[in-house]
């Protein structure tokens, strides 16, 4: 039977319940405390969970002289009851129902999973919108997401990835089950489920819609050329920044971050490992731009030394000239000395596409670029190209390495059989 999670959210009233929590804790252990101050705890925890249902529970209470019981209709389900012999006990019947973890489901932990990574991993704003959306587009109103984790098995799993099919773009499916992954790591971490049974449902099996992006549009060879051509005398920092990503395989804000401290100008290599990124609180609201002392990758794979070329040095030292020879701090700065934002350095790259006539991509685009380019070099292995590109994951390094050497391959073939 279909039901609503029409529940208020336990993230809403986190605080309340964790005191509530708190104290049963305490009474649990009530040893180790005084009679009297066991029982003052166990009356003001009372009270409270009294005025929180009271506040949360829409549903009439009614009293049953004939069975001697209170009763009222269950949350979830309005053809059961939930029922008890004094109001104090229906009360935590009623709390275990709405608040109680052992009953969370899917819909009721996404929340706490969703801060939960927020505070443990380096997650932009734009990442968590992104979640957002996709469970608000294919897990609100489903009733997978409203029964109790533990009541769902493999096959329950399976099911409603199935569903799926046809409906999703393998990058959608995707995101969906990274979404379904991560609340079950978060489940069993907290003791609600033994082990994550979400991780052992293969998606692969699934039928998926195509794509509708072309995986091929990205910055070429002479896109770069065009380019590193037109901003050749330019001093201004935001088109050195440009330069420098068509040099290296970074992220914008990796460029952004980087210091003159970091080259070794013996080896002309510099040192990836800090990125500028923007703050903000989980509800989106207004944040700040800092320098962290990592990379988007968040561990020591998001680490490396990467070799700088002849025109990368040479970009080096036309920032070196344009700060009077002071090369220390940041090599990409403000009027200001500090470092640059990602949003002006795309309004830059915009208007050099427009002046050279090339069509605008956003700055990963010209990552995609660098990284194709390594994975198409043969000289280049697998191993090396992940420490490159600074990828936790092969598979994608070899997603990069895969549509580069496919579009070499598919050329060779053609023009000697057909050229």
């Amino acid at each position: 039977m279909k039901t609503k999670y029409d529940r208020p959210s336990p993230f809403a009233y986190r605080d309340r319940t964790e005191a509530i929590n708190s104290m049963g804790r305490m009474l649990k252990n009530h040893a180790i405390m005084a009679d009297e101050d066991a029982a003052d705890i166990r009356i003001m925890r009372k009270k409270q969970i009294e005025k929180l249902i009271q506040e949360v529970h829409k549903n009439k209470i009614f009293f049953s002289e004939k069975k001697n019981l209170y009763y009222t209709q269950d949350p979830d389900n309005k053809r059961r009851k939930i029922s008890a012999r004094d109001m104090d006990s229906l009360y935590e019947k009623l709390y275990e129902r709405y608040f109680g973890e052992q009953t969370f489901s899917i819909a009721q932990l996404y929340p706490f999973w969703r801060e939960w990574i927020w505070e443990r991993r380096h997650l932009s704003p734009g990442t968590i919108r992104k979640h957002d959306d996709c469970f608000r587009k294919n897990y609100a109103d489903s009733e997978f997401a409203t029964r109790p984790i533990k009541e769902l098995t493999a096959y329950d799993v399976d099911c409603f990835l199935s569903s799926f099919s046809e409906r999703a773009t393998r990058h959608q499916l995707t995101e969906i089950k990274t979404i379904l992954n991560g609340i079950y790591d978060y489940a069993v971490i907290r003791d609600i489920v033994p082990v994550n049974v979400a991780r052992n449902c293969n998606t692969r099996t699934i039928r998926t819609k195509a794509e509708q992006n072309d995986p091929y549009n990205v910055y070429t060879q002479s896109d770069r050329a065009k380019i590193l051509l037109a901003l050749k005398d330019s001093t201004d920092s935001y088109d050195l920044v440009i330069c420098m990503m068509f040099c290296l395989c970074c992220r914008v804000g990796e460029i952004e971050a980087m210091h003159f401290e970091d080259i070794n100008p013996e080896t002309q290599e510099i040192l990836i490992h800090s990125e500028i990124v923007y703050v903000t609180g989980i509800d989106g609201n207004s944040g700040y731009f800092k320098e962290a002392d990592y990379t988007k990758t968040g561990d020591d794979s998001g680490v490396d030394l990467l070799p700088l070329t002849a025109t990368a040095m040479e970009i080096v030292n036309r920032c070196t000239a344009l700060y009077g020879g002071e090369a220390e701090g940041y090599i990409f700065k403000s009027a200001s000395g500090g470092f640059l934002y990602t949003k002006t350095f795309n309004r830059h790259l915009k208007a050099v596409c427009e002046q050279v006539g090339i069509r605008y991509r956003s700055s990963h685009k010209i990552r995609f670029y660098t990284a194709s380019a390594l994975g198409g070099d043969e000289d280049m292995d697998m191993a090396t190209l992940m420490r490159c590109g600074r990828w936790k994951d092969p598979s994608t390094a070899m997603h990069y390495q895969r549509m580069a050497r496919e579009k070499t391959a598919k050329r060779r073939a053609f023009d000697r059989q057909f050229g």
